[in-house]
């Protein structure tokens, strides 16, 4: 029986065939007994190593069964209303400045078709006829396709979905949800590797709208490069691309705007690309309300902690804020969890584990570790910081308001959590609360510590924060004069 790898490393030969293929950077989260999971496959497929490796490059159906294996394919129908708040008002004044026929939306990584078939209804609900809007899924796994193409759910995807949608939208029998024929007809799936595009499915400037949700975070750096310019492309002027609240464009080339409406971020293509072609516009990373992550900068640490680490913790940190800056957060925890599988307790440390736990939606463990640092290092303004957006990622709003609020109190010039106490407020309809937190914001982003800033926010321009206090105050204020 085989138990390790042989000499001429046949793990890292299947390494770079999923890259290659897949575009997948496998780390420690999404492959954690690489050399197991490999073996184990082959010896179900009932051949030797080297055969099933030899042929795994030319064989699609294989590769698919990776693809599923190696991502997570969770879904539903109506999956982060801000941004389906932001596609629906833009989606239909795009369509009322265009003279083309139809508004053109792409689903890219679209699974078994929640998403597609969630904007298909959107356009509908906003008054566009079924002539007026041409939506395509895009997936590399043929199975998940076929289940898309048929329409049929259950109630664990329509676990967002208002009672008044589904009864209008959905054909309730037994255990299964249909969806209305009008939609499954609305919907083109084709099945496409975004890693190894077919000219024929990415034409230039064929999109008005692209929806590419936590798809880009798996992959390597030179494939997201890759795919990044390909989505650019594909968009046409003045179109808009919808990420998942863990991405961003950050290390992508592509001049994207970043914009921010409906307590969300996404981005848009310029209506005329600046001079100097495709890398000519550094793009802002996304940092969406909904999610609320910060990315550290990788050539700066967390808060000074009381004792100086060892050399030990030292290169451990290292790797980690390096995996980090990368925005390989599974690989930056598995670095300080290496060798005794704990965090070590040190201040630098439990910081970093909580920004990249939060980063990673683990929101529990992140509070974990907070708790941990605050029993050994006391409060800090920081650390309440994390915990508030802990709470916010699970929607305790109240529970955030409290530790953002001890943040401020804490170190009343941190200009974050007066942020994120606006958003709380706005959503709450306090506006006039959201109003001053953020006019507070704005006065203390002026002077905040740009370490702070590259700590929690991964270097956000100073300017594109001040940015978003002015509109959002704007926006406030104009609401207050239109309310009775």
């Amino acid at each position: 029986m085989i138990t390790s790898p042989p000499p001429h490393d046949p793990l890292q030969t299947f390494v770079d065939i999923i890259e290659d293929s897949l575009g997948l950077h496998l780390t420690a989260q999404s492959m954690p007994r690489p050399w197991e999971m490999l073996t184990s496959r082959v010896r179900s497929k009932n051949v030797t190593l080297e055969a099933y490796l030899h042929n795994l490059v030319n064989d699609p159906s294989e590769l698919q069964t990776w693809a599923q294996t190696l991502t997570v394919g969770e879904t539903y129908f109506f999956r982060h209303q801000e941004q389906l708040r932001a596609f629906s008002e833009l989606a239909v004044a795009r369509k009322r400045t265009r003279t083309e026929p139809a508004l053109r939306i792409l689903s890219v990584g679209c699974s078994s078709g929640e998403e597609p078939y969630t904007l298909a209804i959107l356009t509908r609900i906003a008054g566009l006829s079924p002539c007026q809007v041409y939506v395509t899924g895009f997936d590399v796994n043929s199975s998940s396709l076929v289940r898309a193409r048929a329409g049929r759910y259950t109630a664990w995807s329509l676990r967002e979905t208002s009672a008044e949608l589904r009864a209008h939208w959905f054909r309730h029998q037994g255990e299964s949800y249909y969806l209305e024929d009008s939609i499954v007809n609305a919907v083109n799936f084709v099945e496409t590797n975004v890693v190894s595009p077919k000219a024929q499915y990415w034409l230039p400037e064929s999109m008005d709208v692209i929806f590419c949700r936590n798809l880009l975070m798996y992959f390597s750096p030179s494939k997201f490069q890759a795919v990044s310019e390909l989505l650019y492309r594909t968009l046409a002027p003045g179109g808009y691309l919808f990420l998942g609240h863990a991405e961003s464009l950050r290390s992508s080339s592509c001049p994207f705007e970043l914009l921010n409406t409906h307590n969300c971020f996404y981005y848009r293509k310029p209506e005329r690309q600046p001079a100097g072609g495709v890398s000519s516009t550094i793009c802002l990373p996304s940092l969406a309300y909904s999610s609320n992550r910060p990315k550290p900068s990788p050539s700066r640490g967390p808060c000074p902690a009381k004792a100086s680490p060892g050399t030990a913790i030292r290169d451990r940190l290292t790797r980690a804020r390096n995996h980090f800056g990368a925005e390989r957060f599974a690989e930056a925890l598995q670095a300080l969890l290496e060798e005794t599988g704990q965090v070590p307790e040190h201040g630098d440390c439990q910081l970093l584990a909580a920004l990249i736990t939060v980063n990673l939606g683990d929101y529990q463990r992140a509070k974990q570790t907070c708790d941990q640092f605050l029993a050994t290092n006391g409060p800090t303004a920081g650390i309440h910081y994390l915990l508030g957006l802990c709470f916010e990622g699970e929607n305790d709003l109240q529970s955030a308001w409290l530790e953002h609020n001890r943040a401020t109190v804490l170190d009343p010039s941190f200009a974050m959590p007066r942020i994120h106490l606006g958003l709380i407020a706005k959503r709450s309809r306090n506006l006039g609360g959201a109003t001053r937190e953020f006019e507070r914001a704005y006065q203390l982003l002026h002077h905040e510590k740009s370490e702070r800033l590259h700590l929690f926010c991964s270097g956000f321009p100073r300017a594109a924060l001040l940015a978003l206090c002015r509109d959002e105050i704007q926006r406030l204020r104009n609401e207050i004069n239109r309310e009775p």
